[in-house]
């Protein structure tokens, strides 16, 4: 069974944008998750219409079919 890691955040539209990482490393820590979102934000690393703004939400799915 797999695990998943999403990153969900915020663009000026308020549309949903996911990034999905399959089998994170299992000591991963919210704060390294966060650091890595800031960066995704402050270095423009995701393409969408208006941007991205925010962070939404973080979590981890184990053993489900993504």
């Amino acid at each position: 069974m797999a695990t998943y890691l999403e990153m969900a955040f915020r663009n000026q539209a308020s549309y949903l944008v996911i990034i999905s990482v399959l089998d994170p490393r299992p000591d991963i820590t919210g704060g390294e998750v966060e650091a890595v979102m800031d960066t995704i934000i402050a270095q423009n690393i995701l393409t969408s219409p208006g941007g991205v703004d925010y962070e939404d939400a973080r979590r981890l799915i184990e053993g489900g079919e993504h």
